[in-house]
């Protein structure tokens, strides 16, 4: 899957784990990139598009930057669920943001 989050426009895709490390996204990323920078996906032309992935996901990484996108700033999202003020530790995950420009 690869798509465009409608409520941030950033891009996401996702492969299921017994068609990873199969290149797929390594194929699919760059064209799917080109059309929506294009228009060619809802008639709009952009000049960049975001991307955010885990800190700790090394493939993602990995892929954003052989496709081309440069890292833009690293930070942490804290989720913080009403009923559990003590373990808020654990609802801590750092990510990266990147960018693609045309």
């Amino acid at each position: 899957y690869i798509g465009i989050a409608p409520w941030n426009d950033n891009i996401e895709f996702y492969t299921f784990k017994e068609h990873r490390n199969k290149n797929y996204c390594s194929e699919a990323l760059p064209l799917f990139i080109q059309a929506y920078l294009n228009g060619q996906l809802n008639k709009e032309v952009h000049e960049s598009v975001i991307a955010e992935t885990l800190g700790i996901n090394e493939a993602s990484i990995h892929l954003l930057e052989k496709t081309g996108f440069v890292k833009e700033a690293i930070g942490i999202r804290v989720f913080l669920p009403e009923d559990d003020e003590e373990n808020t530790n654990k609802n801590i995950t750092m990510l990266r943001r990147y960018e693609y420009k045309k």
